[in-house]
């Protein structure tokens, strides 16, 4: 875990657990644990809010509002300035809005 301070956790599709930390983002699997920041692209490192789409995506946001989504494999940071894509749910388009 990247920090004791935990901000938001949500569950995936699969039964692995997220964490949004201070310092990243965990994710445990029942034995193993990962752990995730910037260098694993995302936007920033303090991260406040995770949650899953219907579609089974792990979507982040962190401080100053940066969101980033974990697909493949991999975390994908969003760029602000495509808020109204349909295709991010509406937590995200709404917390994208707001850094504008």
């Amino acid at each position: 875990m990247p920090s004791s301070l935990v901000y938001d956790i949500t569950q995936d599709r699969s039964g692995r657990m997220w964490f949004a930390t201070r310092f990243g983002i965990a994710m445990y699997d029942g034995s193993d644990w990962v752990t995730y920041n910037m260098s694993d692209g995302l936007p920033n490192s303090a991260q406040e809010r995770i949650f899953c789409s219907d579609d089974g995506r792990v979507w982040s946001i962190g401080w100053s509002y940066l969101a980033a989504v974990f697909e493949n494999g991999s975390w994908k940071a969003l760029p602000t300035f495509e808020v109204t894509r349909d295709e991010y749910p509406p937590p995200v388009r709404a917390a994208i809005a707001t850094a504008r």
